[in-house]
């Protein structure tokens, strides 16, 4: 392994040639460990290294007996672009002024230091400008009091945004450092952090950078030191100051962790530090969760309001205003993401059809789907896009299911690497449970959608057997349906129809179920239909439950008699016997059925007939029927029947 070599755009492995960003080159990387590299700028040693169970890719080079080190990124992020720029920066050319200049006599005594550069670009230490259009939210700013905070969530969550509110209103000077892949090294770190400290006071680190470019070995101890005396020196003429870290999770180095941890545990009174990022910094932080000098602010907590989404969206011009439900509507499908806001509101001003806009508005949206592009799927190794992609039709994952669909072994690795990385997963109440945010699935079902529609009947099918195998027959049937599977959906539905009112006392699922089933479908299940007929008596309009029995009525009866089965039978008979009903004129009364083992459930169904009537019609001489039904729903532990009965006196009562 030690011997393949990249160069001119191609990585040679023996006699085999690979180009340098194709899926066999990101393929070749997931499975090596190291390879060399030489281009325009001189040569180095790549190494991955394993960071929280994550791989890094690592630069080496040794001049004048000296090893230097970069960051190059995770597997998918190595480019021809990416290899090049860091043979530039190890060798002196990208970040690095020549030390020796201005030293006279003495030059050759710093020969072989590195130097850093005099000036940072102003987007690094300056402020970010804050949005034209912005919520202040007090909730939040009012918790940033600790001597720590640390700020977590997704890309387009508002980090930001709050950070500058906290710094118009805090009352005492704050210095900010955007951080970026450049900063991975202890010393480009720590020289971006004295510049960023440098706003607060010109003379701020001089002697800190003096000893970060004349000394050869530097000590930690030293560092916080410099670090501390200079703060102190700046603290006697303000009570209070900020320092705001913000996009960390750019820093990967160890050695950088292992700095602030020493830091945080001598860090200076009157100083408040606030840490924000995609994800949690790897530090060690109980101690100061139980003194009560920690402050965490995850993507939960930085979700608008429904209140804060409704006022952010009418800030932005609308004519005619939007009415309140379909603010609502929007700021619920966004889940108070505040990117997602944004997106949604620029997409909502181009469209002539608002009404449609809102109904089907979906991460599927191009300003939604290059969004999430961007920030995720183009900055994620392939490994990582695929399983995306594969578990995009999931609606809760966990990580035997995601094995299933993946063919892979590391599903709860792979959630937790998501969950950690904050990629647009919340973890569940259920232990090993996660979903997508609703906008971000729908982005990446497009997607699958798109590139692999032959792959979602197998994966569909794959997660109903799963949850076929797990006991959970309302999850296989919505996967089932999903790829037109009509029979083994129509089976399993009829196993459970009875239950499912008796445990969720809830219908509405189930009616949806049904009427997704085509009509010669449910006529060779008798089960389904005569549940069907029982629940579109009471929820249903008239016309809708007679067109669709006429559906079936036409196909048995254009089968010879001979051809029909029993099951088809018994279907045609109790609907010629409706048909009957209906043409004297009489509330239609399901027929009794007799010789099932499931008479008395039955039995419960027909009686709720009485239920439309009293509901319908406000009759009250049916109180005695309906209290016994209520009655007998009771003993029988039906709680279907129990709410519908009950539903009457609980209305009588308002």
């Amino acid at each position: 392994m030690s011997n393949c070599i990249v160069r001119e755009g191609q990585l040679q492995d023996g006699l085999n040639f690979v180009e340098v960003g194709s899926p066999e080159w990101y393929a070749w990387l997931a499975r090596s460990g190291k390879f060399s590299y030489q281009g325009e700028n001189g040569k180095f040693s790549a190494q991955c290294e394993l960071r929280r169970k994550q791989a890094y890719w690592y630069a080496y080079r040794r001049s004048a007996g000296k090893l230097s080190k970069t960051y190059l990124g995770k597997t998918g992020e190595l480019t021809c672009e990416r290899l090049e720029k860091a043979c530039q920066i190890l060798s002196g050319k990208a970040l690095f002024t020549d030390s020796s200049q201005g030293l006279g006599d003495n030059a050759s005594l710093f020969e072989h230091t590195q130097a850093f550069p005099t000036l940072l670009p102003p987007g690094k230490v300056n402020v970010p400008v804050s949005p034209h259009i912005l919520v202040n939210r007090p909730r939040l700013v009012r918790q940033i009091t600790t001597p720590l905070t640390v700020i977590s969530a997704p890309s387009g969550f508002g980090k930001s945004t709050l950070l500058h509110d906290w710094r118009q209103t805090c009352g005492f000077p704050i210095a900010w450092l955007a951080l970026d892949e450049d900063d991975n090294t202890p010393q480009r770190f720590w020289f971006s952090l004295v510049r960023s400290l440098q706003t607060l006071g010109s003379d701020f680190g001089k002697d800190l950078l003096s000893y970060l470019n004349t000394s050869t070995s530097l000590n930690v101890q030293e560092v916080i030191a410099h670090l501390t005396n200079d703060i102190a020196r700046v603290l006697e003429t303000t009570q209070r100051l900020g320092l705001v870290l913000d996009d960390f999770h750019n820093i990967n180095s160890s050695d950088i962790h292992d700095f602030l941890q020493h830091w945080l545990a001598y860090f200076p009174a009157h100083v408040q530090l606030v840490i924000a990022g995609h994800t949690r910094p790897p530090l060690s932080l109980a101690h100061l969760r139980a003194q009560g000098r920690l402050t965490e602010l995850e993507a939960q907590d930085l979700r608008f309001t429904l209140a804060e989404g409704i006022h952010y969206l009418q800030q932005y011009s609308q004519e005619p205003p939007l009415a309140y439900a379909d603010l609502e509507t929007l700021v619920k499908h966004t889940e108070g993401w505040a990117a997602g806001l944004t997106l949604t509101a620029l997409a909502l001003s181009k469209q002539e059809d608002r009404r449609h806009f809102i109904d089907t508005f979906s991460g599927a949206h191009i300003y939604m789907r290059e969004y999430f592009m961007e920030t995720v799927l183009q900055r994620s190794s392939p490994r990582v896009q695929e399983f995306l992609l594969k578990t995009a039709i999931l609606k809760h994952l966990n990580g035997g299911l995601c094995n299933a669909l993946t063919g892979q072994s590391d599903g709860d690795e792979m959630l937790v690497h998501l969950w950690e990385e904050n990629l647009f997963v919340a973890r569940l109440e259920e232990q090993g449970w996660y979903r997508y945010h609703d906008l971000f699935a729908e982005m990446l079902l497009s997607q699958l959608q798109t590139r692999y529609p032959q792959e979602l009947a197998r994966l569909h099918r794959c997660a109903a057997q799963w949850y076929r195998e797990q006991y959970a027959p309302a999850d296989a049937i919505h996967h089932l349906l999903a790829t037109k599977a009509w029979e083994e959906a129509a089976a399993l539905m009829e196993e459970m129809a009875l239950r499912e009112l008796e445990q969720f006392g809830e219908d509405s699922r189930l009616l949806r179920w049904l009427q997704e089933l085509p009509e010669s479908v449910v006529q060779k299940h008798r089960n389904l239909l005569f549940v069907y007929l029982r629940l579109a008596n009471t929820g249903l309009a008239h016309n809708r439950t007679e067109r669709f029995i006429t559906h079936i009525e036409l196909s048995i009866t254009s089968k010879s008699a001979a051809s029909q089965t029993p099951d088809e039978r018994e279907v045609l008979a109790e609907i010629q016997q409706i048909r009957r009903i209906w043409a004297q004129g009489d509330a239609f009364i399901p027929p009794a059925r007799v010789g099932n083992k499931y008479d008395a459930r039955w039995e419960l169904l027909n009686r709720l007939h009485i239920v439309k009537r009293a509901y319908s019609y406000g009759q009250t001489s049916l109180d005695d029927q309906i209290a016994e039904l209520l009655h007998d729903a009771q003993v029988q532990h039906n709680l279907f029947v129990i709410l519908m009965a009950g539903g009457v006196f609980a209305m009588r009562a308002i």
